[in-house]
């Protein structure tokens, strides 16, 4: 199998979700967010499969780049097969890192205190629940903007809610009150 295609696709379908995301494609955006970082490990092993194919042996993951010797690159084709081959590894391997990093925290961002205040915030107002329906998830472009001073503070977090009747952008408002975050306000636009 052609390892170049997987890694393309993976990329591809990565840059894609998160278009899809800011133009509110939920749940398929999120399938391909969680999808890409596998295509990319399926590409990544094909890809070793195919040099150890070409190369008779494994390729050495560790090797810098900055360990460029002459007697690899007798000539200006060897030294480019060379870079090429450093530039795809470090590609792969800095995509991937970066994709679970990401799903990781999408994961992070969808179990913790502040999402599910907000869901059951929306839950309890009638008025939030009859125009949005039941919540399924919270998108994953969460931004954040919080003040914190001595006495308390607030916080203002733009998200986009899944819901069963569609996909809404919210302001969620959320104040801290003896060392409690509590939400005060969700405003669906």
């Amino acid at each position: 199998m052609k390892h170049n295609y997987y890694i393309l696709a993976a990329f591809l379908l990565w840059g894609l979700s998160f278009l899809g995301e800011m133009l509110l494609f939920q749940p398929f955006s999120t399938i391909g967010l969680i999808c890409a970082p596998i295509v990319l490990l399926v590409g990544f092993i094909f890809w070793v499969i195919n040099f150890n194919r070409t190369h008779q042996r494994l390729p050495n993951l560790f090797i810098p780049f900055n360990r460029f010797n002459d007697q690899r690159a007798k000539n200006l084709s060897d030294g480019l097969k060379y870079i090429g081959y450093q530039t795809l590894k470090g590609l792969i391997i800095f995509g991937f890192i970066m994709m679970v990093i990401f799903n990781i925290g999408l994961v992070m961002n969808n179990l913790s205190p502040d999402s599910e205040k907000i869901k059951s915030f929306c839950q309890e107002h009638s008025e939030i629940k009859k125009e949005i329906g039941e919540i399924n998830y919270i998108g994953h472009f969460v931004r954040r903007k919080t003040q914190v001073n001595d006495n308390g503070g607030i916080s203002k977090l733009k998200m986009t809610l899944v819901t069963e009747k569609g996909n809404y952008k919210a302001l969620a408002i959320l104040q801290k009150i003896q060392q409690n975050w509590v939400v005060v306000e969700v405003n669906i636009y």
